[in-house]
């Protein structure tokens, strides 16, 4: 009889091995257990319920429980109500029958935390918004305000491009004219009274008329020269130039004028002070700046041309002892656009023209231009050229 028990004993601890051991190939779970300290709620549970992507619902005496196969979720309900069922409809919304209350499980995009972010997502767009319209309105407030300076840059050059036009006029109708016509009438005067003139008031005559038609040639070059500034046909190849050389050339030119008016005339550059330059715009620089030094000098005055190298550039001055230029003036005496007229010691007018092409033409060769003046003591100029370095 035992023999037998101990038999059948055997057989079924056997078949219980083969059982789990087949269980264990195929990698089956034959059961687990959960306690309530696994999903921290009661173990009573009246209902259970799938969603279609496989999450269980538990519905218990403390509420809802949510398992995802990885992680509980306890879900409170109203009053900690007791849940009985847990039914789903047709758009898986899981609604949730308790004691004498029924309600719903919002989905993710209702709950308070999707709302949350909903208003966060609308907060940001409408600042995006925002920035673009702002991003958007400083553009086009900077192509205003460029388009305004650009009106502006335009506004101010046809103001010169007027001023020009106007200055060309007014040296034409009064510069220009005038000593014209006063040639005209004085050699007519000559020529019909030369027979009744005596020899010394002829050549007086004679004299003053060759100073005009010399001031009248002057004008006229600098006025051709000037036009052919302001319509770039001017050329311009800068070269090697000896200031020496230029200055002496200059002199030479109104010589007569300055024995004429026994002025003294002090020359010191250096032989080897050479310039980068191009020479017929410093030739007609020195030209202007010496003439005006003789017209504006008295007799028994006294004239400096100098010039001393530092560093890059050369430095040269024309100095004079002649009426000066007043104060207020001095600023008007670049600028195209100020009626500027200089009033010599014969009592004509100066256009300004001769000054205005001096610096066009050094700033053109990369110098600068500045004068020094002091009414009845004298006018300084002094102008900068590149050094020509071998």
């Amino acid at each position: 009889m035992l023999k037998n028990i101990k038999k059948y004993l055997i057989i079924i601890l056997l078949i219980n091995a083969s059982v789990n051991i087949f269980a264990q190939e195929k990698g089956l779970i034959l059961s687990k257990f959960y306690s309530s300290k696994d999903y921290n709620a009661g173990t009573q549970n009246w209902t259970i319920a799938q969603d279609k992507k496989g999450i269980m619902y538990f519905g218990n005496y403390a509420g809802v429980l949510k398992y995802n196969s990885v992680n509980w979720q306890q879900i409170n309900v109203s009053n900690n109500l007791s849940v009985r069922c847990l039914p789903f409809d047709k758009n898986n919304i899981l609604f949730v029958g308790a004691h004498n209350e029924v309600g719903y499980l919002s989905p993710w995009y209702r709950t308070i935390g999707a709302y949350i972010g909903y208003s966060i997502f609308v907060i940001m767009l409408i600042a995006l918004i925002v920035k673009l319209y702002t991003i958007k309105l400083i553009r086009e407030r900077n192509k205003l305000e460029k388009q305004k300076l650009e009106i502006t840059d335009q506004r101010d050059k046809l103001a010169v491009i007027n001023a020009t036009k106007n200055k060309f006029f007014r040296i034409i109708a009064h510069d220009l004219r005038g000593p014209i016509s006063t040639l005209a009438s004085s050699t007519s005067l000559i020529f019909n009274n030369f027979d009744i003139y005596k020899k010394d008031d002829t050549k007086k005559f004679i004299g003053e008329l060759s100073r005009l038609s010399q001031t009248t040639y002057d004008l006229l070059e600098n006025l051709l020269d000037w036009s052919s500034t302001q319509t770039g046909d001017i050329s311009f190849a800068p070269q090697p130039i000896n200031i020496l050389l230029i200055a002496k050339e200059t002199i030479e030119l109104i010589k007569q004028n300055i024995s004429h008016k026994n002025i003294s005339l002090k020359l010191e550059i250096d032989i080897n002070t050479t310039a980068l330059a191009d020479e017929n715009m410093i030739k007609t620089v020195f030209r202007n700046l010496l003439s005006n030094a003789v017209k504006f000098t008295p007799e028994n005055g006294k004239i400096e041309i100098l010039a001393s190298v530092k560093n890059k550039f050369i430095y040269c001055i024309v100095k004079d002892s002649g009426v000066g230029i007043k104060e207020e003036d001095l600023e008007k005496i670049f600028e195209i656009d100020q009626n500027f007229t200089s009033l010599r010691l014969d009592n004509e007018k100066g256009s300004g023209l001769g000054l205005i092409l001096c610096k066009e033409f050094i700033e053109k060769n990369g110098g600068k231009i500045k004068i020094d003046s002091t009414i009845n003591q004298g006018t300084t100029i002094e102008f900068t050229l590149k050094n020509y370095i071998v």
